[in-house]
C-alpha cells in the first residue's frame, strides 16, 4: 500500500496517474481483468467525495497490472486549491488498500 502525497496537480488541467498494482511477496504484476477498481479524492475537512472513479468512468486498465485514473479539467475545475485526501481500492478476491493519501491541488491561475 502507498501512504503519502502524490505530486501536486493544479485544478485547470487533465489529472492522470498511472498506477502499478504487484504482488508483494513475489513483485509480479497483477492481473487486472477481474478487478473492481475504486478511486476517490476526498475533503478532508467535511468528508464528503469530490471526485470518484471506476472502471465505468474514469479508470482504465492499460494493462498488466497498471490502470489509469483520469478526471478532466472540467472536473478538476470542481476543486478548490487544498490539500485533498486520496485512497484508492483494488478488488479481485479480497479489498485491498492500495493508496491512502493526501493530493495537493493547487491554483491553475487562469481561468
Amino acid at each position: 500500500m502507498y501512504l503519502g502525497t502524490l505530486p501536486a496537480v493544479t485544478n485547470r488541467a487533465t489529472y492522470k496517474e498511472q498506477i502499478e498494482v504487484s504482488d508483494a511477496d513475489t513483485g509480479e504484476l497483477i492481473d487486472l481483468t477481474d478487478a473492481t477498481i475504486a478511486f476517490e479524492i476526498r475533503d478532508p475537512a467535511s468528508f464528503e467525495t469530490c471526485l470518484s472513479a471506476t472502471l465505468a468512468a474514469g479508470i482504465a486498465v492499460i494493462s498488466t497490472g497498471i490502470f489509469e485514473v483520469t478526471f478532466t479539467s472540467a472536473q478538476m475545475r470542481g476543486l478548490a486549491a487544498a490539500t485533498y485526501d486520496v485512497g484508492c481500492v483494488v478488488t479481485r478476491d479480497d479489498d485491498e488498500q492500495l493508496i491512502a493519501g493526501t493530493l495537493p491541488v493547487l491554483d491553475g491561475v487562469i481561468a
